[in-house]
């Protein structure tokens, strides 16, 4: 009951910041694309 409530507090603490961690590993994603197929060349 209380790990329940605190996995709720939690997911209401990230649901905020999650388009922002979204966007950031999109964004790392697509610089380490950049950077293997830079090199692959």
């Amino acid at each position: 009951m209380r790990a329940l409530a605190l996995d709720g507090a939690l997911s209401r603490w990230l649901r905020p910041t999650r388009p922002a961690w979204t966007e950031m590993n999109s964004r790392r994603k697509g610089a380490l694309h950049a950077y293997h197929s830079r090199h692959r060349l």
